[in-house]
């Protein structure tokens, strides 16, 4: 569903769970970022898709306590965070400034020559860290999807008209 056209797409959902094996979650970014959630315990998985809007609203910590009302435990979840735009191409404005809790600014935003930048992927390390991952349990991509266009689509770079990746998890057994 929500593969080829919006028309099947799962309405106003970013997050997907499964304890059941064979099943396939997907999600399709470019330039945000897609979260993977994995209980080796519990054998849950998980799948998010975080723009800015829903990382602020706090996607990550909410697939944290979606996953721990069905038994998981924080110490035991795995999270991995794709490619996204980077702190280096990421440039913001006021609208997204303001979202972000203004004790964190410090953090994630830095100004240069008049323009503010966000650090999207280092802002959703914080959030699930916050939420309870490890952080020898939380992996992160280096990658910038707008610098690396020769590896990944980037919304941003392309001037809004560019393909999706994909993100896909399974439990196999």
């Amino acid at each position: 569903m929500g593969h080829a056209t919006m028309e099947d797409a799962l309405p106003e959902t970013d997050g997907l769970l499964t304890a059941e094996p064979g099943v396939v979650l997907a999600s399709y970014a470019a330039d945000c970022a897609v979260l993977f959630f994995f209980d080796p315990e519990q054998r849950w998985i998980g799948l998010a898709h975080a723009g800015w809007r829903g990382a602020v609203l706090g996607m990550g910590a909410l697939m944290v306590e979606s996953l721990v009302q069905r038994g998981c435990r924080r110490e035991d979840l795995c999270v991995a965070v794709s490619p996204a735009i980077g702190f280096c191409c990421y440039e913001v404005g006021e609208e997204v400034v303001a979202a972000v809790d203004s004790r964190l600014h410090r953090q994630v935003f830095r100004t240069e020559r008049g323009k503010v930048y966000f650090n999207f992927s280092h802002f959703l390390c914080l959030q699930l860290t916050d939420a309870g991952i490890s952080k020898n349990r939380l992996f992160k991509s280096c990658y910038c999807t707008s610098c690396r266009r020769d590896m990944f689509y980037s919304y941003r770079a392309a001037g809004g008209r560019t393909g999706r990746m994909a993100g896909v998890i399974a439990l196999l057994w």
